[in-house]
Order: C-alpha cells, then sequence, then structure tokens
C-alpha cells in the first residue's frame, strides 16, 4: 500500500486566517511476486513457481525463525560449489522501475547471495550473513521477463544452503 498525505493551505487575509486542512488516501500496490509458495506472504509449504538453474536443488522447508512468520521459507542447496543458484522469473514491462524487497540467509558457509539478474539496467547485489536480512532496492526492466538469481554459494563448495523468506516486488 503506498499512502499519500495531500495538505491543503487556505489563507484569508482580510481576517487574518490560515486553514489548514489535509486529506489521506491509499493506492494499493500489488505485489508481482505470487502467492503459494513458502517465500510468499501465504506462507504455502511448496517451491512452486522457483526452478534450479545451475547445479542445485531448490525446495521448501520447515524453519521456527522466517522473518514473514508462518514456518516455510524456500530453501537453495549448491551441489557442486561453482555458481549454484535457483532461479525466480517475473513478466514485467520494459522501461519499468520495480522495488523489490527479499530476506534470506546463510546457513552453512556458502556465500548466499541475489545478484547477476537477467532483464534489467543493473542487476542488485547483496550477501546475507547467518542471521535473516532484508535487501531492498529498485530496478529498471530491460526485458518481459526479469530472471531473479538466488545463490547458495558461488565457487566455494557442495552442499552450501541458503534460504529466502518474505519476497515482495512492486511496481513504482
Amino acid at each position: 500500500m503506498i499512502r499519500f498525505i495531500l495538505i491543503l493551505f487556505i489563507s484569508s487575509f482580510s481576517y487574518g486566517q490560515l486553514i489548514i486542512d489535509s486529506y489521506r488516501f491509499d493506492v494499493p500496490v500489488t505485489n508481482l511476486y505470487p502467492l503459494g509458495n513458502a517465500a510468499s506472504s501465504d506462507d504455502v509449504a511448496s517451491s512452486s513457481g522457483w526452478s534450479n538453474e545451475s547445479d542445485t536443488t531448490v525446495s521448501w522447508v520447515a524453519t521456527d525463525t522466517p522473518p514473514g512468520g508462518g514456518s516455510n521459507v524456500i530453501e537453495v542447496t549448491s551441489l557442486e560449489g561453482s555458481n549454484d543458484r535457483a532461479i525466480f522469473t517475473f513478466t514485467a514491462t520494459i522501461g519499468t522501475v520495480y522495488s523489490y524487497s527479499i530476506w534470506g540467509r546463510e546457513l552453512t558457509g556458502g556465500q548466499a547471495s541475489i545478484k547477476s539478474w537477467l532483464g534489467v539496467v543493473t542487476s542488485p547485489t547483496y550477501f546475507y550473513s547467518t542471521t535473516w536480512e532484508e535487501a531492498t532496492g529498485t530496478i529498471e526492466a530491460t526485458s518481459t521477463t526479469v530472471t531473479m538469481r538466488f545463490y547458495a554459494s558461488t565457487n566455494v563448495g557442495a552442499g552450501l544452503k541458503a534460504q529466502f523468506d518474505l519476497i515482495t516486488i512492486t511496481e513504482l
């Protein structure tokens, strides 16, 4: 939800009065990250919409500490240790700017990150620590399909894990 506040100044110089009035209105915002999987706000036990792009497994797992409440998160596990990543794509409009928020954490000493996205002017790069952290920013679409990449490791090793939750993508 985007909130706007409009403040009106009305003055009457003949009486020396200044009247100030304000109005608040909310504009609904659509999250382009769909409901129906563990990293969405509805916390469904599913990895629907995700795929492994390079030597990883993608699954939903139950955890007792997700930032979005609930109990499920998306987990990416590296299988061979070289650019082990999972992807999620969404349909975009070329030239449109989108904001994103992605919670994540590293579980086993890898290099949990979001980076090297496709279909955007400048890809975000964010490396997560072992505690839940939120990465936020904006991207501008250069394609009708934006590919988000979620890394468990980058040239570190096999068996490393990263978790992601409470993903939002909204058009500005």
